[in-house]
This record gives structure tokens, C-alpha cells and sequence, in this order.
């Protein structure tokens, strides 16, 4: 409406010139101070009517006097009491229910003449469609089927996502148009209508008989009367206006981004140009060195190999002489002691090609084993240069713990491992480049053999580990990360009992063979060739010592299949076996397969392994996984309102979800409290938000305070397909101080964008803002713990395709004491009151006149100590910290007459606020934010109306001897608080049905 100010209301004013006038929709106050510029000099009155203003009240009426009265509740509910108004403008809820009933009213109270009414948005969008701010306060039979999909323009975008718009433009009872039509034929008064087209539309109602009174508001309506062509095209360039502000929203952004990304590549062309000639500098050193150290390197090859190979006779020689009966005689197993602890394990990679399966498998076994080992790759002449230069890589940059060993000529897989296992001197595991390890897996391989003195070799649970997998299934196994694969682990270990059975042979994927088993038992048989079946056969052979294979049944690794055998060329597609070594196999191990039958089909231990794993991932694949995201210690002594609302949310969801809560620790760090169901484990990670993210793999990430994780955490969560949601406790993604204070402690209201940040040097308010919406860009839900937060977010970023949701808090259950206590004191300021943003200032001003004028003032939540300028006063009392276990026990044994709230800054929410009410205690609160407007709805209490040290006394002094005391003492008679049971509720709805609907879960399957 402020569009029309010079060319429509301010003429209009002139001519009738009213003393009262009633404003309906007032929210910044725009508008609001010109009416107030032209009445207040006149002795006029403004009635403003708006139940969540975005003003500070205190200072409007400090600065208005008796010329601005602000009714901040519904127009329906009040319009009726302000009577005698010459003009009424209005611009507040656009449906047709609101503007209908506003009109009848107008018409029922008016005492003489209609008054000159003027609605904004009786052109399009909201001519022909309704816009509800709050469904559920408008009677169902008049609510049109909404969305919050936003309405279509002719660019293919939608304006007004944040709005509840009807789903359909035009029909009965729709649009504020509709509206004031359906009033004109019903009515009896002679009114007529003027419709001015642009900036959505104005309608001016005039009483006919006012013309007669006023000459010139005829001639001024007949100069605004527009033809039907005039006002057709009036409509297409306001409709062309708004189409070009809404792309100029999105233009803008996109403007900086390409400023920003010039000014980088800029940077990064000088950078890189620079590196390049480095560059090309090295090259012609490296290539001056290249042929003097291909020829050594080749030399060194066949070298090795011809060694390598000689060796490997020997161990044959060797293995066949300790066969002999004279040597037998000498020997017992049990004599080889078990190695030292600190004995180093030898991990053994034959490689070849296969460049991706590789690197997974070398980075998982590099980044996930803790345990004393080396690392021996043995590559079996691979072609793949960019595999080359990759091992080459690994082994000068680990050099202290990783072994490169290269054969010239492709050997096979029985070859290569026997050269590994004549090379080492200790306990080995052989393990096959297709596989992924988790984090503690050797550990756990090397306690089982320790344990066991009799091992002959163990091998892990597996995908594919013959007739020893599991989780068979789980289609994503065949493409897993290694963090899933580790997750995988996690739930074996805790959900197996480490039986660790005996199994008639190995599979060789992954194979622990302890060094007094291969002094026994020997090498693998060579015949066997490029592989397949080698470790069956010297299974059986150790078996015939008195060795026993292991099934270690806590640990999990998973397994590709075939990739080495199949990048050698050994196994086609489909091809599982190899015919030969078939033939061998049953040569010379004839009762192989009648073993394997008979362990099938009497093994009952494996069989409850495999269903205790499948029942484990099938109940851990049901649950949910959400991660929170907060910004103190879930520990702290010292909690804030996020805080306690996400620990209260926790609490009723760990039987049903699992909860993740991550929170800073230091600058580098962050804790992780994992919790399922009674269980909780806690950690300290140094990572990144975005891998950790990674890591925990969450179906939901829920930020309820990114002061340390940053707003980058919804992009991160983004580039991973998790889906998030952003709760406001605050004001951060609006300022970085998050209060919107100034330094006087006064909240200041939305800041300028232009306007410098304290807190940020260097950066504007829009600049902080612009940074955060790109972040807040991939969140799917805003929430909000009121309508008056959500309408403060909005102010600034209603543009955000995210949905919005007012879910209040809930508080837990609460034991209420019905022994009659005496008060304690007059009036108990609550909570932390002694920070200037609480209203320390004001608090320590208003308890000494309080005092003064005989009455006893309490503290719960303060100290003396945090007030000097309160110590030695007679009548003030100091009833200890605040505790919210026993908060509301302590105000119910306090029993003061009022508690009171001063906070300088608008709350989200205010759990002191519900304590008070459950202990039955009516509140003094100063009208901002959530307090004022859920102090409206509950009418439980007081708000003040000045700011004043002397008038805020007066007035709590002649409020608690007024029937309006006791009324407000009625009304919290019978005040529930919302249960944090029924609060987790519907945040569980809104992941199910909004976040979750056909989406992956954990552990995908």
C-alpha cells in the first residue's frame, strides 16, 4: 500500500482530513509513520492493528505518545472497539474470509456513514485467489485447498513460496476482490467502488453520501477512473513488473557468483601460469634423468625376479627335507613359540592391474590398520601405467611401512604370493586387491591367532567369501564406500558372539597364516599355475598336521570377486571356476568335496553366524539415522534453549531412530555422541563437518545451531544427497551476532544491508546474508518454535525454495507440587537475567523502585555476585541458579505473585516462559518476539506498554491489584505445556513424510 502513498492516500487525507484512522496490517510501520507524520500534528489517533508487528513497540510509543494505540491481536477480534473512523486502510491477512468479515463489521458499527475504506492486492495474484499467513485461524468451511508451492508467473517461476496461497485462482469465496464484490451486492449502503490498477491493485470504498460533505473526493475518484483498456494495461505492466523483480532476485545472486568467479580465475590464471613454468623447468631435468634410470630400474627387475624365483625353489627344497623322517623326528608343532606383540604382521598385495579396485584396497588397508604390519605389493607385471605411478607413489611416500616388489612377466597369483610369503620372516595375510578392510580389522585377525595356538589360517566374514558370506542380498555391497563397509563391521562385531568356528578350509581373499604354520605346511603348490584352489589344497594339507582353519567371526571384509582374477585374464564373465585346477584339486586332495558336503550339511554354526548378521542389518536398515547438529557440549553445565529442545528431542526419538549429536570440542575438532536406544557412545573427531558427514552417512541432518559447523554444513549435506533441515533458535543467518542488538543492548530490528558487521570485520550485512542464503539454498525444511521467528527469517530470505514449519517446542514431563506455599516475594525475575540482551539494565532500574515502594524482589537463575548494584538491598532476594530439573519445584516453593521477563531482544521461543506457567505463576514480560505473541494467545500474564523504570513499577504495582491479575492467574489455572513427546512427533512426521518419502536409508538396501 505504501506504492500509493503520494498519488492516492496522502490526497485522500487531505480532502477528508480524519481524526481517527485504523490501519490493518502494519509490519515494519512504512506506511504506519506517514499516517502518524499527518495525525499526530492534528491531535489525530492511529489505530494499528497487527498481532505480530515487526516493530519495538516500547520506542514507537515513546516516540507517538497518545497518537499511535497498537492493537496487536487479529483484526476480527478488535476492529469492532475502534469505533468513530473516518478512513480504515487495509493490507493485512489477503482471504476472502478475513476481508469480507472486516467489511461487515465496518458496516455494523458505523454509527453514520460508511468510512472511506482503502484495500491493497485487489489485482492479481490475490484478486481472485486467497493467502492465508494462518490457516488454522480462519473456520475450515472457508479455507480454499492451499500450498506452499508458490503462484506461477509467465517465466516459469512462482513468487510467494512462504505463503499458504490457494491451490486454484478464481471460484466462490476466493480473493480479496471477490471479497469486497460479495460485500457491495449484499449491502445496503450506498457505496461506490473505485479499482486503481498497479502495484496489485487498489479499491477505495466511499460512503455516496461523503460526496455531498466532500466536493473534491468526487472529482478526485472521477480522475482515477480508468477504461477498461487503460486498466487492462496497467494490470499487464504491473504483472510484467513483477515477473521482473521476482528473475531480478535470482539474476543478482548469480551476478556476484560471476564476479566472484572471474576475480578467482584471475588469481588462479597467475598461480597456474607460474606453477607451469616450474614445471616445464623440472620436466627437462626429469627427462635428462629418465633413461639412466629406466636402464637401472630393468636391470634391478630381472634381478629381483631371478633372486625372488631361486629363493622359491629353496623353500620347496627346504619344505620337502623337513618332511623327511629324520628331521619329523626332531620336531613338534607346540615347540614354535608365539611371536612377540610387537612382531610386525606382513600384509601381502598381489596386483595385478585392476587400477580403482587397487587404490580402495592399498587407501583402506593404509588409513584402517593400527596394528604393527608392513605392506608388501607385489605387483605381477601390470600394464597400467597410471597404476604404476600410483604404487610408485604409495611406496616412497610410506616408505617406513610400505614395500613395492614388480616381477617383469606376469607369474599369476600362486607365484606372486609365494614370493611374498618366501620374502617375509613373519606372520602374513594374504589379501586380494578387490577387497575393502575395515578400521581395527588386523588387530582382531592377530588376537584370534594368538588365542588359538593350533590356527592354521583364518579368514574374515565376508560378501563373497564362498560358503562362508554373508549379507549375500545387499545389492549396494557390489559398489560399497568405504565408510559403509566399516559401518558393516561395526554392526558384525556387535552383533555376533565370536564363536570364531572351525571350517575345513580358507577362502583366499583374505587369509592370516601364521608363520610357525607356514614353516610346517610350506608355500603354495605351483602347480595350481595363475590360481585357483591353492589355498583349498594347502588347507588340507595343514589340516593333515594337526592345523585348524579359522572362521573369525567379528571381523568383516568386504570382497569384490573375480577383479584380479578377471584383469588377469585367469576367469571369463561367468566363469567361477578353472576346469585344470579342478582336476588337481581332486588329484590330489581326493576327499575335498566330500569334507565340504558333510560341513554344509552338519554345520549349524555358520548357519547362525549368517541369520544373526542378516536379522542385524535387516533391524539396523528399519531404524532411522539422524544426525544434530549444535553448538555446546550436549554435557554442558551451562545449556542454552537449543540446547535442552534438541536433548529433549533426542530423548523421545532414541527408542525409535538413532541420534548422532555432533558439537565442537575445539577449533579443530568435533565430538560425536552416538545414541541407540540405552546405548551411547561418545568421540572426538579432527575432520572436516562435510567428511564426517561422509562417514556417519545420515538420513536426516537436522542444524540447530551452525555457529560452529558454518552454514557450508546444508551444501556439504547436499553434495552427499542427505537431506536437511534448519531450525531457528536465533537470528544468525540474519546477523552473525544472531540477536539483532545494538550496543546500547537494544534490539535494533532488521539491520541495513549496507551496514557493517561488529563481529565481522570487513563484511556488510548483505554480504553475510548473500553468503549464508547460498548455503541455506540446499536446505529442504526451515522450522520455526513461532510465527513471529518464521516472519523475521522470512523478512529477509522469503525468496528460499526450502518448506516452512511452526512446530513449538515441548517441554519434558513435568511433576507439579499441590502443597500450598506463602509467596516468598512479590515479583521473581527468572532464568539468566543479569546479560544486558536479557535486560540487565532495565532489571536492576525497575527492582530498586520496585523496592522502594515496599515490595520484595526475587532472583532464580542470578547471583549477588552478577550484580553488585543490587547488594545490601533490603527487599531483594537471591534464590540460587537456575536448574531446569528443578525449576518449576523452585518457583512453585518461591510462589512469588508474578515472575517477570525483560529480555531486550525478540526470542524465538522461551522455555522460562512455559516453566512459569506450570508452576501457575502469571508473568510481566516486555513485548517482544515469541513472548509477546505467545503471551497474547495465553493471556497469561502482562505486557509492558513502556520502557520506563518509573511507569514499568507503576504499572506491575497497579496490575497485581486489578482484576486483570486475577484473570491472567485463571487462565495459567488451566495451561498445559506442549510435551516434548508430542513435539518429537511431529518433527518424526515431518522426516518421514516430507524429507524421507522414497528417499535411501542408512545402510541402503
Amino acid at each position: 500500500m505504501y506504492a500509493f502513498w503520494d498519488n492516492v492516500l496522502a490526497p485522500l487525507l487531505m480532502i477528508l482530513q480524519p481524526s481517527v484512522v485504523v490501519e490493518i496490517g502494519c509490519e515494519t510501520g512504512k506506511c504506519t509513520r506517514k499516517l502518524l507524520e499527518y495525525l499526530a500534528p492534528r491531535n489525530g489517533v492511529l489505530h494499528a492493528i497487527d498481532p505480530a508487528p515487526i516493530l519495538n513497540i516500547a520506542q514507537w510509543r515513546q516516540e507517538w505518545g497518545s497518537a499511535f494505540v497498537l492493537h496487536p491481536q487479529r483484526s476480527l477480534d478488535v476492529l469492532a472497539n475502534s469505533t468513530n473512523a473516518q478512513m480504515v486502510c487495509i493490507d493485512g491477512d489477503h482471504n476472502w474470509y478475513t476481508v469480507f468479515h472486516e467489511l461487515k463489521i465496518l458496516e455494523r458499527t458505523c454509527s453514520t456513514c460508511f468510512p472511506l475504506v482503502v484495500l491493497h492486492d485487489t489485482s492479481w495474484p490475490y484478486a481472485r485467489r486467497d493467502m492465508y499467513y494462518n490457516p488454522a485461524q480462519i473456520p475450515p468451511e472457508y479455507v480454499q485447498p492451499f500450498t506452499y508451492e508458490g503462484i506461477p508467473i509467465d517465466s516459469g517461476h512462482t513468487i510467494n513460496k512462504h505463503l499458504a496461497n490457494a491451490a486454484q485462482e478464481g471460484g466462490a469465496r476466493n480473493g480479496v476482490l471477490t471479497a469486497i464484490e460479495d460485500f457491495l451486492q449484499q449491502t445496503t449502503l450506498p457505496i461506490h467502488h473505485t479499482i486503481l490498477p498497479g502495484f496489485h491493485g487498489l479499491s477505495i470504498l466511499v460512503d455516496e453520501r461523503l460526496f455531498a460533505l466532500y466536493p473534491a473526493l468526487r472529482r478526485f475518484l472521477q480522475e482515477r477512473t480508468y477504461t477498461p483498456v487503460q486498466a487492462d494495461y496497467i494490470a499487464r505492466i504491473d504483472r510484467e513488473r513483477i515477473q521482473a523483480s521476482s528473475l531480478a532476485s535470482l539474476v543478482a545472486p548469480l551476478e556476484q557468483s560471476q564476479k566472484h568467479l572471474l576475480e578467482q580465475t584471475r588469481r588462479y590464471t597467475l598461480v597456474v601460469r607460474k606453477e607451469v613454468h616450474a614445471l616445464i623447468a623440472q620436466m627437462r631435468q626429469a627427462y635428462a634423468n629418465r633413461h639412466l634410470a629406466l636402464v637401472t630400474a630393468l636391470h634391478q627387475d630381472r634381478l629381483v625376479d631371478k633372486l625372488t624365483d631361486q629363493l622359491v625353489t629353496l623353500q620347496q627344497e627346504l619344505f620337502t627335507l623337513k618332511r623327511t623322517r629324520s628331521v619329523r623326528w626332531f620336531q613338534r608343532r607346540n615347540h614354535d613359540p608365539v611371536p612377540p606383540e610387537n612382531q610386525p604382521v606382513d600384509i601381502l598385495i598381489p596386483i595385478h592391474n585392476a587400477y580403482e579396485g587397487v587404490v580402495q584396497c592399498i587407501e583402506s588397508v593404509l588409513n584402517n590398520t593400527q596394528s604393527p604390519h608392513r605392506i608388501i605389493l607385489l605387483d605381477d607385471a601390470s600394464t597400467d601405467t597410471k597404476l604404476l605411478r600410483y604404487l610408485h607413489n604409495i611406496a616412497r611416500q610410506y616408505d617406513d611401512r610400505v614395500l613395492l616388489i614388480r616381477s617383469q612377466r606376469n607369474g599369476g597369483f600362486v607365484r606372486t604370493a609365494n614370493k611374498g610369503m618366501a620374502l617375509s620372516d613373519h606372520d602374513v595375510v594374504l589379501l586380494n586387491s578387490d577387497t575393502i578392510v575395515p578400521p581395527g580389522w588386523l588387530y582382531r585377525l592377530r588376537k584370534t591367532a594368538r588365542e588359538c595356538l593350533d590356527v592354521g589360517s583364518i579368514i574374515p566374514l565376508s560378501n563373497a567369501s564362498s560358503i562362508y558370506s554373508v549379507l549375500t542380498d545387499v545389492p549396494w555391497l557390489n559398489h560399497p564406500h568405504p565408510e559403509h563397509v566399516a559401518q558393516i563391521d561395526a554392526l558384525v562385531q556387535h552383533s555376533t558372539e565370536s564363536l570364531r568356528p572351525e571350517i575345513p578350509t580358507a577362502v583366499g581373499f583374505c587369509m592370516y597364516i601364521p608363520r610357525r604354520a607356514l614353516k610346517r605346511v610350506g608355500l603354495f603348490d605351483l602347480r595350481f599355475g595363475m590360481g585357483y584352489g591353492e589355498e583349498n589344497d594347502w588347507c588340507m594339507r595343514a589340516a593333515s598336521q594337526g592345523f585348524v582353519q579359522y572362521l573369525d567371526d567379528t571381523v568383516f571384509v568386504y570382497h569384490k570377486g573375480g577383479a584380479s582374477m578377471g584383469a588377469a585374464g585367469i576367469l571369463q564373465n561367468g566363469q567361477i571356476t578353472v576346469e585344470a585346477n579342478e582336476k588337481l584339486l581332486r588329484k590330489k586332495q581326493p576327499e575335498f568335496h566330500a569334507i565340504i558336503r558333510q560341513y554344509r550339511k552338519n554345520n549349524h554354526t555358520l548357519t547362525r553366524i549368517q541369520q544373526t548378521v542378516a536379522n542385524a542389518y535387516l533391524h539396523r536398515k528399519r531404524r532411522r539415522h539422524i544426525a544434530f547438529v549444535i553448538h555446546q557440549h550436549p554435557n554442558s553445565n551451562h545449556f542454552g534453549g537449543s540446547t535442552y529442545h534438541v536433548m529433549d528431542l533426542v530423548r523421545s526419538l532414541r527408542t525409535s531412530i538413532d541420534c548422532t549429536i555432533l558439537y565442537p570440542v575445539s577449533a579443530t575438532s568435533i565430538g560425536v555422541l552416538q545414541i541407540v536406544n540405552d546405548h551411547e557412545h561418545q568421540t572426538t573427531v579432527s575432520q572436516s563437518y562435510a567428511d564426517l558427514l561422509r562417514c556417519l552417512n545420515p538420513d536426516v541432518l537436522h542444524v540447530h545451531q551452525p555457529a560452529h559447523s558454518g552454514f557450508s554444513v546444508f551444501s556439504a549435506a547436499a553434495s552427499l544427497g542427505i537431506p536437511s533441515v534448519y531450525t531457528l533458535h536465533d537470528y544468525l543467518s540474519i546477523d552473525p551476532h544472531f540477536r539483532m542488538i545494538g550496543p546500547g543492548g537494544l534490539f535494533v530490528g532488521l539491520p541495513n544491508r549496507d551496514d557493517p558487521c561488529p563481529t565481522k570485520p570487513g563484511w556488510t550485512y548483505g554480504k553475510w546474508q548473500y553468503a549464508v542464503r547460498g548455503h541455506l539454498l540446499h536446505a529442504d525444511a526451515i522450522i520455526a518454535p513461532s510465527q513471529y521467528a518464521m516472519k523475521m527469517f522470512d523478512r529477509v530470505f522469503e525468496d528460499l525454495p526450502a518448506k516452512r514449519y511452526v512446530i513449538e517446542h515441548g517441554y519434558p514431563p513435568v511433576v507439579l507440587s499441590h502443597k500450598e506455599h506463602a509467596h516468598q516475594c512479590d515479583v521473581c525475575f527468572f532464568g539468566a537475567s543479569m546479560g544486558a540482551h536479557k535486560g540487565k539494565s532495565l532489571i536492576v532500574s525497575v527492582t530498586k523502585e520496585l523496592c522502594s515502594k515496599g515490595l520484595t524482589v526475587g532472583f532464580l537463575g542470578a547471583n549477588a555476585k552478577e550484580c553488585p548494584a543490587l547488594c545490601g538491598i533490603k527487599n531483594v532476594q537471591w534464590f540460587g541458579r537456575y536448574n531446569r530439573e528443578r525449576a518449576v519445584k523452585l518457583l512453585q516453593e518461591i510462589h512469588p505473585k508474578a515472575v517477570a521477563l525483560f529480555p531486550m531482544w525478540p526470542e524465538t521461543y522461551s522455555y522460562t516462559l512455559t516453566e512459569a506457567w506450570s508452576a501457575g505463576i502469571p508473568v510481566i514480560a516486555s513485548d517482544m518476539g515469541a513472548i509477546g505473541e505467545r503471551m497474547r494467545a495465553v493471556r497469561g500474564g502482562m505486557l509492558l506498554t513502556s520502557m520506563k523504570p518509573l511507569e514499568i513499577c507503576g504499572q506491575i504495582m497497579r496490575w497485581l491489584d486489578s482484576p486483570s491479575y486475577d484473570d491472567a492467574k485463571k487462565q495459567i489455572a488451566t495451561y498445559t505445556p506442549r510435551s516434548a513427546a508430542v513435539m518429537a512427533s511431529q518433527y518424526m512426521q515431518l522426516y518421514e513424510q516430507e524429507l524421507l518419502a522414497g528417499a535411501f536409508v542408512n545402510l541402503k538396501g
